[in-house]
Formats: C-alpha cells, sequence, structure tokens
C-alpha cells in the first residue's frame, strides 16, 4: 500500500525485497541517466521529469534511508555532459547502438568490469498495477494509520 500512497503508479514496489539492505543507508540511484547520459537525446536545460521515484516515499520513510538520484544533480545542466559524452576521447567507450552511454561505461570499465558485463541493454523493472486508482483511497488510510499511530504514542 505505501507504495501506491503517493503520486506515483506503485511501480517502485520493486525495492520490497531489499528493504533489509537500505535501512540506514544512501540509495544513490541512476535515474534520469536514461536521458543525461544517452548520446542521441535532445537534451533541454532543466528537467523533462519533474520528480523521480515518487513511489519510494513513504517506503523509505518507513525503512530509513536516503533515496540520492546521483545523475539528477548533473542533469540540470545537460550540455557539458552531452559535449563529454561526444568527445573523441570518449569514442572507445561508445559501443554504438540504442544502449549507447559512454559515460558510465568508462567509469565502469576504468573500475575492473568488463565491457561484456555491462550496459548491453536497458533492464528497468516497472510492474504496472492496473487497479492503482482503485487501491489509492485504501493505501493513503494505510499510510495515515501508520502516522496515526506514532501521534498517538
Amino acid at each position: 500500500m505505501e507504495f501506491i500512497a503517493t503520486d506515483g503508479i506503485g511501480d517502485d514496489v520493486a525495492f520490497l525485497p531489499f528493504a533489509k539492505k537500505l535501512e540506514h543507508k544512501i540509495y544513490m540511484s541512476g535515474t534520469y541517466g536514461d536521458v543525461i547520459w544517452d548520446k542521441s537525446h535532445k537534451l533541454s536545460p532543466g528537467f523533462t521529469k519533474l520528480v523521480f521515484e515518487k513511489g519510494l516515499t513513504e517506503f523509505r520513510l518507513r525503512v530509513g534511508f536516503y533515496n540520492f538520484p546521483l545523475i539528477a544533480v548533473g542533469a540540470r545542466f545537460p550540455y557539458p555532459i552531452q559535449k563529454i559524452t561526444n568527445h573523441w576521447q570518449m569514442q572507445k567507450y561508445s559501443i554504438g547502438g540504442e544502449y549507447d552511454r559512454p559515460i558510465p561505461r568508462r567509469i565502469i570499465e576504468e573500475a575492473g568490469v568488463p565491457r561484456r558485463l555491462f550496459g548491453v541493454q536497458k533492464s528497468a523493472v516497472s510492474p504496472f498495477i492496473t487497479n492503482h486508482t482503485e487501491l489509492f483511497e485504501e493505501a493513503i488510510q494505510y499510510v495515515m494509520g501508520r502516522y496515526k499511530a506514532v501521534v498517538a504514542k
């Protein structure tokens, strides 16, 4: 319910099995990397996505971790990143095709990860909860009940 009681669509429910691992940690996500690191994406200043990982909000508060979309920090000023991405010195980290991300590839390869093990294709997890609208009110009541219990103590 906590993944639906937000403005998201509940798709971040895939994080549920990682609750214990995320407890008291900083989670650095690659959110927005699909836009900012793509060689051919037409960029504009600022964000085209206004909110990141909305469905994590209540889960994150309950589990106790900080969600830091690292890539979004630099995404506000995309032109220098795209200039680096397309620079001739990055050509050896460019593999062509639809999933060509030279900057993260360089970071990973220079850390020792073999090319064949990284960034072959996009592998996102986004379950689509079809009855989101039906569950929304119940989800809000569930989360509010949790807060009311804390206040009552």
